[in-house]
């Protein structure tokens, strides 16, 4: 027979471990609750006072309690959509007009993935982006961040077979398109197929970034270096062109610049997916310069944009093969021109290019 110490001290942990299993679930199915009165308020407040800022305050809430209740993010986009909608009708835009809409098409987007039958969330979502992308204001369009939420929406239709909602996938995919060819036109500058030699790679990350210039005019080097497929294992062909710019990062020209290793990727496979493996390869670069050329572990900093940032439109191999790279940044010098645009950001004065970093 068990001794009673033991036998109470056994009963004990089995409590607790139960306790432990279940109060996740007890919490989240009353933060569920929470967050629906709140939408279920904000609805009432809804009928006597459309789209005020006590609704918005509602849905704000009920997210609080459950980030991932769709319907607080589809409320919260459509009264934010239609108070910015009322003000760019009446009068000039202004910043703050433009910021809600950006904060709608993030709630719209959320909606989706959460609840990719809700057909509203693609309609409001390709509605507020063309508006965005297609009407001038002082205030250029944040074409990588319509593009990721257009992405975000193509990703949501992948999990639902309702017919309404997939009958806005082609105009999304267009919308996409038209994103990336703009953001390409704005680059203006693609990864060489043919060897880039230390030298030039030497005097491309000195170069300094200038406002109102492409980004790949400033100190930036993109590069295709090749992978096995669906892998972070760089290819033997690839070696020389790692060797050229390790050649150049030990210049003393380059001395005490840290350098940004940004991984990218084409639009094939799940977003999240690309995200991933981008960022495989981008450390995967850096091991290899590290244990080959004896580069500081600490001068590297890496990112992987996955298929965020393309440089031309994914409409063909060709194309997709150049939006598959990796890019060499002086990170010094990119970090004291972030610094400076976010400021610009804040007072409202930014140009096309601006929106780029």
């Amino acid at each position: 027979m068990m001794p009673l110490k033991l036998k109470y001290g056994f009963l004990t942990v089995v409590c607790i471990v139960t306790l432990a299993l279940w109060f996740p679930i007890i919490a989240g199915a009353a933060s569920k609750e929470i967050a629906q009165q709140w939408v279920d308020r904000g609805l009432a407040i809804g009928k006597a006072h459309p789209n005020s800022h006590e609704e918005a305050r509602c849905y704000v809430r009920a997210l609080e309690a459950d980030p991932d209740h769709a319907s607080a993010h589809f409320n919260l986009a459509f009264v934010l959509d239609a108070q910015a909608s009322a003000n760019w009708r009446d009068r000039e835009t202004a910043w703050s007009d433009l910021d809600k809409f950006y904060a709608a098409l993030d709630h719209y987007t959320a909606a989706a993935r959460l609840d990719p039958q809700r057909e509203a969330s693609y309609a409001n979502t390709i509605r507020v982006t063309s508006l965005l992308f297609e009407t001038p204001t002082h205030r250029p369009p944040d074409l990588h961040l319509l593009r990721a939420n257009l992405s975000a929406c193509i990703e949501a239709l992948k999990k639902t077979e309702d017919e309404k909602a997939r009958s806005h996938l082609k105009v999304l995919r267009i919308l996409v398109l038209n994103m990336e060819e703009k953001i390409g036109q704005l680059k203006d500058r693609l990864p060489s197929e043919i060897l880039v030699p230390a030298p030039e790679i030497v005097k491309c990350l000195n170069r300094s970034f200038t406002r109102g210039q492409s980004p790949y005019k400033g100190p930036r080097v993109p590069l295709i270096i090749q992978f096995d497929f669906n892998s972070a294992t760089i290819r033997p062909e690839s070696a020389q062109q790692l060797r050229e710019m390790a050649q150049a990062l030990k210049s003393t020209r380059l001395t005490g610049n840290k350098i940004l290793i940004e991984g990218h990727a084409d639009s094939r496979g799940s977003a999240d997916y690309n995200q991933r493996l981008s960022r495989r390869r981008a450390e995967s670069v850096k091991r290899y310069l590290i244990d080959n050329f004896a580069l500081p572990r600490g001068r590297f900093k890496i990112l992987g944009y996955g298929e965020t940032r393309p440089l031309v439109p994914n409409d063909t191999k060709e194309h997709r093969a150049m939006n598959r790279r990796v890019e060499f940044v002086n990170s010094t010098k990119l970090d004291d021109f972030r610094t400076q645009i976010g400021s610009r950001k804040r007072s409202g004065a930014v140009d096309t290019y601006d929106m780029l970093y």
